[in-house]
């Protein structure tokens, strides 16, 4: 039995980085419609994938910290950088923020706890990721800050 899993191929194609938009998935959901009531604000969300690109402008103010469960960079715990670039998109499309800079998430008040389970290939194996889900049922509070 094939002890990994592994995400769609993914690649990024081009970054924009001059758009000013709400994606059309956001649009499909009509998470507009209900921001007036609420965008996420004081709601965390466990983002388990391949990590996350920590300087993003649109993510770097929302993310509350987060772990690396992987073998990319030695299975350092503490570094949970997106080599792969799925899990950034992940993170935006849950909470990257109205900054006119760019797209906006469905929460985009929302925190995000990025929980690294995939490694830069895009897969990882089943205890990583029982150990991801282990790990954000326990967390309460930040510990371990972007890096």
């Amino acid at each position: 039995m094939d002890n990994f899993v592994h995400v769609i191929p993914y690649e990024v194609i081009v970054q924009m980085t001059e758009t000013n938009e709400i994606p059309t998935g956001v649009e499909l959901i009509q998470a507009p419609k209900i921001w007036d009531k609420t965008k996420g604000k004081d709601i965390t969300v466990a983002v388990l994938d391949t990590g996350c690109d920590c300087s993003h402008p649109d993510l770097q103010e929302r993310i509350i910290g987060g772990r690396n469960f992987t073998d990319d960079d030695e299975s350092n715990p503490d570094i949970f950088l997106d080599y792969n670039g799925h899990g950034t998109h992940v993170a935006g499309t849950i909470a990257a923020q109205k900054n006119d800079k760019g797209v906006v998430g469905v929460a985009p008040e929302s925190n995000l706890l990025i929980i690294k389970v995939l490694n830069k290939k895009g897969s990882g194996q089943y205890e990583w990721i029982i150990n991801g889900i282990n790990y954000a049922i326990e967390q309460k509070r930040i510990l371990s800050p972007c890096r």
